[in-house]
């Protein structure tokens, strides 16, 4: 079943719904919002959500220099294979209550601290205090709370820990 034949399938199961809860393959679940839309909001959402990726890979690139030179060459593809799991793209989009941001900033602060849990990918003095800053130019950010937490969601957890266990075979 194609990724057009599952949307197309879960808008006419929840056409009449604002929001349905969807468990993905591997169990995670994920909203859908207002399940009715037209191919044009969709190829927007589509649109939205590749617009959101971008803005995510710009910020954790503000993270960098604070990158040890193990992983320099692998952070940037480390966020991309993150940002494609299924689950990371139902949500990227949906900002919430965060203001002056265009992607899921909480979510994303909370995959740097699995990786800050790693303690190979950033380098020793890396902390959310220092990453605030460093993201936000403000140390005192709320992003420093979510850089200090973990998903909830422990399939996403997980998903981005093998992720990053199979990006340390590649040197």
């Amino acid at each position: 079943m194609s990724e057009l034949d599952i949307k197309e399938l879960l808008a006419t199961i929840a056409s009449n719904a604002k929001q349905v809860n969807i468990f993905t393959g591997d169990h995670a679940s994920a909203p859908f919002y207002e399940a009715e839309r037209s191919a044009k909001q969709r190829s927007k959402e589509d649109v939205d959500v590749e617009q959101a990726t971008r803005a995510a890979m710009e910020y954790v690139g503000r993270l960098k220099d604070m990158v040890t030179p193990a992983w320099e060459e692998r952070y940037m593809e480390l966020f991309k294979r993150i940002f494609a799991l299924p689950q990371v793209r139902l949500n990227i989009g949906i900002v919430g209550k965060q203001q002056g941001t265009t992607f899921n900033r909480n979510l994303v602060a909370n995959f740097v601290q699995i990786m800050l849990q790693e303690h190979e990918i950033f380098v020793p003095s890396a902390n959310p205090m220092r990453m605030a800053e460093k993201l936000e130019n403000n140390k005192d950010h709320s992003v420093k709370v979510a850089l200090g937490a973990v998903p909830e969601d422990k399939q996403l957890k997980q998903a981005v820990k093998d992720i990053i266990e199979e990006s340390k075979k590649i040197s």
